[in-house]
């Protein structure tokens, strides 16, 4: 299965993620939407991922990018044409996913996704509301409850 596997940036759970998905037998293409100068992750990543050059993963996330970010990340779709994109957290990888119209997207939440950020105000609300209803599954790594 060829998978777009979509995260934040490149942290050791990325690493575990890409690593288990390679390992399982699955072509991976990795696509990093921020450049984060805090990266806690120093291994390279995992054989037999390769890493995606686009639009975003040069800088910080920012709203006002969104709408070249969505379009940049259609063309990948078009020009891999994946059987799944994993994509988390909800309101940054997962949205763009969604708004690139491709489908099936897996939605992963990284927990502090549905436990702080949905709450922060009435747009990061909506997002979420609109990811997890147009995702086509969902999945996360932490046990959270909703207020």
């Amino acid at each position: 299965m060829k998978i777009i596997y979509f995260s934040l940036g490149y942290s050791t759970h990325d690493y575990r993620f890409l690593k288990a998905i390679s390992e399982g037998g699955h072509e991976v293409f990795y696509v990093r939407l921020e450049n984060n100068p805090r990266q806690v992750e120093d291994r390279p990543v995992p054989p037999n991922v390769q890493q995606v050059l686009w639009a975003g993963g040069k800088t910080s996330f920012r709203w006002r990018d969104l709408p070249r970010w969505a379009l940049d990340f259609r063309r990948l779709t078009k020009e891999i044409k994946p059987d799944l994109i994993h994509a988390g957290p909800i309101q940054t990888c997962a949205f763009i996913a969604i708004l690139s119209g491709f489908r099936p997207v897996l939605t992963m939440s990284w927990g502090f996704d549905l436990m702080d950020d949905v709450h922060k105000n009435w747009w990061m609300a909506r997002v979420t509301n609109y990811v997890l209803r147009h995702s086509t599954y969902f999945t996360s790594d932490a046990s959270i409850t909703t207020r």
